[in-house]
C-alpha cells in the first residue's frame, strides 16, 4: 500500500513505476507540478494582463528615432484613461460618438471613482451619451501617447 501512494505522488520513487491499463505510465502529482509544462511555469507564472500588446517588431523610415508605430489593430484594443474637463469634453464626446470600432474612437466610460462603467459595444445610440466634468473616457491610442514597450526576451528590468 505504501508502495501505490508513494507512486501517486511521484512515479518510481518507491523503485517500480505504476502504470495505466493501456500500459501508459502514470501521470503523477509531482509531474503535474514540475516542469516547464506544469500547474507552476506552464499556468501560474504566465498571466494574461490588460492593457498589453505582442506583435512583430519592423522598420519604418518615415518614424522618428523615438517613435514606435503601433498597428491600428492594437490602437483600438489598447486605451488611455482621460478625464473629462471643460477643456476637453466636446473631443472627448466625438470619441464617444465613433464609438469602440472606428479608431480614433472610445471602448467605454468610468462614471467615477467606484462606480459603473459603461461598455459602449453596448450602447445603442452613442450620441446620446452625456458625458459629465469628473468621469473618465478610456479612448483608444493615438499619436503622440506615450507607452512602454521591450522586445522579448526580458530578462532583467533594464529590458524593458
Amino acid at each position: 500500500l505504501q508502495v501505490k501512494v508513494a507512486n501517486l505522488f511521484d512515479n518510481g520513487s518507491a523503485g517500480t513505476q505504476e502504470t495505466q491499463r493501456s500500459g501508459k505510465l502514470l501521470k503523477t502529482i509531482a509531474q503535474r507540478i514540475k516542469g516547464k509544462e506544469g500547474r507552476i511555469r506552464g499556468n501560474l507564472m504566465g498571466k494574461r494582463v490588460d492593457y498589453s500588446a505582442r506583435t512583430v517588431i519592423t522598420a519604418d523610415p518615415n518614424l522618428s528615432m523615438d517613435q514606435v508605430g503601433v498597428p491600428k489593430s492594437v490602437a483600438k484594443n489598447l486605451t488611455v484613461p482621460e478625464l473629462v474637463t471643460p477643456y476637453n469634453v466636446n473631443e472627448l464626446h466625438q470619441l464617444v460618438a465613433n464609438g469602440p470600432d472606428v479608431h480614433p474612437g472610445a471602448k467605454s466610460i468610468i462614471m467615477g471613482p467606484g462606480e459603473d462603467r459603461i461598455d459602449l459595444r453596448y450602447v445603442r445610440s452613442k450620441d446620446d451619451c452625456a458625458l459629465r466634468i469628473g468621469w473618465t473616457v478610456e479612448r483608444h491610442l493615438r499619436d503622440g501617447d506615450v507607452i512602454v514597450f521591450n522586445r522579448q526576451p526580458s530578462l532583467h528590468k533594464m529590458s524593458i
